[in-house]
């Protein structure tokens, strides 16, 4: 039984363990994807400020340094998104067709990164054609934030589907582990303590027996024992030599009925053990 118990102790802990492993595991990615999808919703914002920085360079209303910085941003953003980055502890995307449609986007990238290296000699018509760049940009990464999503949608739902198996699997682990190990345990443990119930009200009559016995034998021991000491205590005191004979007699009697009375207290010891054995063999 010691023996089933751990093994069902290691099950539940080993069991419990996958569980919470499978969890965490799970937890960091959700954590990695919701990242993944915040930075990939940057790149539109990013993308958006930089069509603004333009227009605003083209008119003389700003300098370029808010805008080499956006720019830097959204390429450093765009790269971190295909490779990761070990020293921000971010793997970067790894779905497919995520991944996919952002390397569709790199040679945009590149093309609006070199037009916006010319911006001081951006004429109006390639200001416009660099914002309808930037414009589709925005569209194709709407796409790839969205299938973003759907990826991170569909680790979710197994995840929960998952989560849901292991728990109907823990459940059963428990159930077995009830049914073929803790209850026979139980079941053994009350057999055991009826057992030992039943030695106490079994030991309480022994001796309840083994006391009237002694009760009776001490009462029956007492009268010839009595006469024997009340019989040498006349003859050291009694100086008649014609009555020694009689004393004597007496004093026969008396211990013939000592050696009965012992025999008879024999007798029924043997047969109160033959009966205590016979209860206890029944």
């Amino acid at each position: 039984m010691t023996k089933k118990y751990i093994i069902g102790v290691i099950i539940s802990v080993v069991v419990l363990t996958c569980n919470q492993v499978f969890i965490q595991y799970w937890l960091q990615k959700k954590k990695e994807d919701a990242e993944i999808i915040n930075i990939a919703g940057r790149q539109r914002m990013l993308s958006q400020r930089i069509n603004l920085e333009l227009y605003k360079i083209h008119n003389d209303h700003t300098n370029t340094e808010t805008l080499e910085k956006l720019e830097k941003q959204w390429l450093d953003a765009h790269e971190m998104l295909l490779h990761g980055n070990e020293s921000l502890n971010f793997t970067g995307v790894e779905d497919t067709k995520s991944l996919a449609l952002l390397n569709g986007l790199t040679s945009r990238m590149k093309s609006i990164a070199n037009d916006i290296s010319k911006e001081r000699y951006l004429s109006e018509t390639s200001l416009k054609d660099l914002s309808v760049k930037l414009d589709l940009f925005l569209v194709e990464m709407d796409i790839t934030v969205k299938a973003l999503e759907n990826s991170a949608n569909r680790k979710l739902t197994f995840i929960i589907i998952t989560e849901i198996i292991l728990a109907l699997i823990s459940i059963g682990v428990i159930v077995a582990e009830v049914l073929l190990i803790y209850k026979p345990i139980s079941k053994r443990l009350e057999e055991q303590v009826l057992e030992i119930q039943k030695s106490e009200v079994e030991l309480k009559l022994k001796n309840t027996k083994l006391e009237k016995i002694a009760q009776i034998q001490s009462h029956k021991l007492r009268k010839p024992l009595a006469n024997i000491l009340g019989l040498v205590h006349l003859i050291e005191f009694d100086d008649r030599e014609e009555l020694n004979d009689l004393y004597l007699e007496k004093l026969k009697h008396c211990a013939e009925e000592l050696d009965e009375t012992i025999s008879s207290i024999v007798n029924q010891t043997k047969t109160v053990d033959k009966t205590v054995n016979k209860e206890d063999a029944l």
